[in-house]
């Protein structure tokens, strides 16, 4: 199950695919848009996490990194 900052990202093929992955496997899947903030997280990611959607969605995504991970997930971004 995909929790969603948006409502109207329902319908997209990338939520969809993301919804899919979440249900079969043990990851968490973040769908994040083109300027870094987390636009939705699977259930299973949040429990991986330990946090609420409110905590998650609509968070700039490299903030959930530390140190040198932080600043790889900062450049995956710019390039992105």
């Amino acid at each position: 199950m995909m929790i969603l900052a948006d409502p109207s990202l329902e319908n997209s093929a990338i939520v969809s695919l993301a919804g899919y992955l979440s249900r079969r496997t043990n990851v968490c899947v973040q769908v994040v848009d083109r300027s870094g903030t987390i636009v939705a997280v699977s259930r299973n990611g949040l429990d991986l996490l330990g946090r609420t959607a409110d905590s998650v969605c609509g968070r700039d995504w490299a903030t959930l990194w530390e140190g040198a991970s932080r600043l790889r997930a900062e450049a995956a971004l710019v390039t992105a």
